[in-house]
């Protein structure tokens, strides 16, 4: 894939004229410690969302085999449903970006309002389906037929239903954090996602799950709750960035 990508911008017209590799045995150390200082928490807050999801895999795995099975597609469909606002999310850093770098805070501010709203609406769909087509959505990948299948379907579409109502959550905290690279805001908002998914999202999915007895619909309880806070605490974060009163890297 990487030198797929490569051939494309060293031969496209386009790209060619930015001479992507010329002179790169020239070290430039300015340059790797703003990657590094912006990249970094980036990463670390990928690693707090997927490490949240993975986390829930192994609580629902404590529960039964039979729930883990119905866990595992309703992450299946959410992880595709979720490309769609992750595109949108790469999309809001660079039109924001754009707007930073030419100075346009109000053009900054509108895109990446433009973002977050798109964001939310592209999921609708697959919520109401999550929401109101479990069932068939299941059997795609279990058997109806076998008894643990039939078991695990059933467990699937409480699931799902779950996973309906957090898909707006799930957008909007996604789009949100890509507005706010735009403005090289990395570092506050890992703080946010590292408290909001381990702490709320963990937290409230081990006590709903096992001492409430809520079980696997417990777990996705918990999801749901720490990408809520996530979100809202991002959209808090936002708005103070774009009412300057958060210094904005250019």
């Amino acid at each position: 894939m990487f030198l797929a990508l490569l051939a494309v911008v060293l031969r496209d017209r386009r790209w060619r004229r930015y001479r992507l590799l010329a002179r790169f045995w020239r070290t430039d150390w300015p340059r790797f410690r703003e990657v590094w200082v912006v990249g970094l928490p980036i990463g670390l807050t990928k690693l707090a969302e997927s490490g949240l999801f993975a986390a829930s895999g192994f609580l629902v795995g404590l529960i039964g085999v039979d729930a883990l099975a119905g866990h595992a597609v309703a992450i299946q469909y959410t992880a595709i449903s979720f490309m769609v606002p992750f595109g949108v999310a790469q999309a809001a850093t660079i039109r924001v970006g754009l707007a930073v770098g030419r100075g346009d805070v109000e053009g900054a501010r509108r895109a990446g309002r433009v973002a977050m709203v798109v964001g939310v609406l592209v999921v609708v769909p697959m919520a109401l389906a999550f929401v109101l087509a479990g069932r068939p959505l299941a059997g795609l990948f279990l058997d109806a037929g076998d008894p643990h299948g039939a078991a695990a379907i059933e467990l699937a579409i409480g699931f799902l239903a779950m996973a309906g109502l957090f898909q707006l959550a799930d957008g909007g905290q996604a789009v949100t954090a890509g507005a706010l690279r735009g403005f090289k805001d990395t570092r506050v908002p890992m703080v946010i996602a590292i408290v909001g998914y381990w702490v709320f999202g963990i937290g409230g999915a081990v006590i709903l799950a096992f001492p409430l007895g809520y079980g696997g619909v417990g777990v996705w309880g918990g999801l749901a709750l720490g990408l809520a806070v996530v979100w809202a605490a991002l959209v808090l974060r936002f708005r103070r960035v774009t009412r300057g009163r958060v210094p904005v890297s250019g």
